[in-house]
């Protein structure tokens, strides 16, 4: 169950790369196969730009294409011709997905973003391993979200746009995931709850901070010391932590 579990995400994980931005406007042709169908583009980083029939993009793919397009812009900068572009649909196509259009876009995003994350951080508490090994495959696994600290952090770019009441909510949501997991694992450890769930704020800080810094420095050392620095005290005794 644990490593089946995780074999989803890194599908999803494989399908969120692949979904890459194009730099260039989308290539689209009529199917001779089926008269008046549109094709939008599909890039495949390995093989170039491919064809696919719109209405046959899987939903779960059209959602991985929109997460890049608002980790890259944020919410504000992804205007309806990027995310068309991004994800080879016209916008009547994507008003027909999404027909609150870009909040609801945003939000469909996150609630995918959740799921994915769900199953990264609260499978492994599901598990009979230790709570520190428990620790090292959500930590694993955020890595590879993150890219080692490449990938910018969806949640931060959309705090800009917390103050809007359709994303403000599962903005908050979202990041109440993150800490509830952390919390659950600091007290399964036998670690107080409130000592647990300040714990879980700080390392969530640390690791949001490692992105905003590696996303303006390049560096990406700084991610993989916040992880380090995650791991080593997100569980630790108080002896450890003072000393």
């Amino acid at each position: 169950m644990f490593h089946t579990t995780f074999g989803v995400i890194r599908r999803a994980l494989r399908r969120m790369r692949r979904a890459a931005i194009p730099c260039a406007p989308s290539d689209t042709s009529e199917d001779r196969s089926t008269p008046g169908t549109r094709r939008a583009a599909v890039t495949n980083p390995r093989r170039g730009p491919s064809t696919m029939p719109a209405a046959l993009i899987p939903k779960e793919e059209v959602l991985a294409r929109l997460l890049e397009v608002f980790r890259e812009y944020g919410y504000e900068g992804a205007s309806l011709a990027v995310l068309s572009e991004a994800t080879g649909l016209g916008r009547s196509s994507l008003y027909h997905h999404f027909p609150g259009g870009k909040e609801e876009m945003a939000t469909s995003v996150l609630a995918y973003l959740d799921g994915l994350l769900k199953q990264a951080l609260y499978a492994p508490l599901e598990t009979m391993a230790s709570p520190n090994k428990k620790l090292g495959a959500m930590l694993a696994v955020l890595d590879e979200v993150y890219d080692g600290g490449t990938k910018a952090c969806l949640l931060e770019r959309l705090c800009a746009s917390a103050g809007r009441p359709v994303i403000g909510g599962p903005l908050r949501r979202s990041f109440e995931l993150w800490l509830t997991a952390f919390e659950t694992l600091g007290v399964d450890a036998g670690i107080p709850r409130a000592v647990a769930r300040s714990r879980a704020e700080d390392a969530l800080g640390r690791i949001e901070g490692a992105l905003v810094v590696v996303a303006g420095t390049g560096n990406k050392r700084v991610f993989a010391r916040a992880l380090k620095d995650v791991r080593a005290t997100l569980l630790a005794n108080k002896e450890t932590v003072a000393s």
